[in-house]
């Protein structure tokens, strides 16, 4: 089910950057995408995308309720380049249109003035799950200068 207007989760302005990654996926799992559109960063470029909160429900609603799934979520480490953005790197369990997908990702989460934000993703599929990355580190997204993932 999909939750329409505001999300009901309390002080998530005080979340660390990991704590931010895995309210994002509990959310995800709920429906609460209000909450997955308000904890994004202002300069994300998902936001160019879906300027308007209700554009984005309507794309959960019609595209990923049914069709896409957070199964498991595991932080693997997290950096801090500067004292306003932490990357998180992450393995996610998909379920996706009924197809199991294991994918590690570089999360992005930029401070702002009311607390962490996400800001963008970039994803490398994992063909056997996690037991297939061997120490996985930061240097496997190096350089960063490709085209993020929401």
């Amino acid at each position: 089910m999909i939750r329409s207007g505001t999300s009901n989760r309390l002080h998530w302005d005080a979340l660390t950057p990991s704590a931010l990654i895995l309210e994002r996926v509990a959310a995800f799992q709920e429906g609460d995408f209000p909450f997955i559109y308000a904890s994004y960063h202002p300069d994300a470029p998902f936001l160019q995308v879906f300027p308007q909160q209700q554009e984005y429900l309507d794309y959960a609603a019609r595209e990923l309720a049914g069709n896409f799934a957070i199964l498991a979520c595991s932080i693997l480490a997290q950096r801090a380049p500067t004292v306003d953005e932490t990357q998180v790197l992450l393995v996610l369990e998909l379920l996706v249109r009924g197809e199991r997908q294991t994918s590690l990702e570089l999360a992005r989460v930029r401070r702002t003035p009311q607390g962490w934000r996400f800001h963008s993703a970039t994803r490398r599929p994992l063909e056997s799950g996690l037991e297939a990355v061997r120490e996985p580190g930061f240097e496997l997204f190096e350089p960063l200068d490709e085209e993020p993932f929401f």
